[in-house]
C-alpha cells in the first residue's frame, strides 16, 4: 500500500453504468521524501477509482494487486 497526492479528475466521454456513484482521479504515488516535503512528486501518473470523493490535493492510501 503506498500514498497518492490526488492531481484532478478523469473524464470520460462515455460511462458505463457500473461507474456510477464512483469517479476515476489522476494521482501520483509519494515517497517518503515527497511526504516530508523535501522533494516534489516524480513518479509516473496513475488514475485511481474514488468511491469516497477525494479532492484536488487530497492525500489516499492507494492498494495495488488483487
Amino acid at each position: 500500500m503506498r500514498i497518492a497526492k490526488i492531481l484532478g479528475t478523469v473524464t470520460l466521454n462515455r460511462s458505463l453504468p457500473e461507474f456510477a456513484g464512483a469517479s476515476l482521479r489522476l494521482a501520483v504515488p509519494m515517497s517518503l521524501s515527497n511526504l516530508t516535503g523535501d522533494e516534489e512528486p516524480a513518479a509516473e501518473e496513475l488514475v485511481l477509482w474514488d468511491e469516497f470523493g477525494s479532492g484536488v490535493g487530497d492525500l489516499v492510501a492507494l492498494s495495488e494487486g488483487g
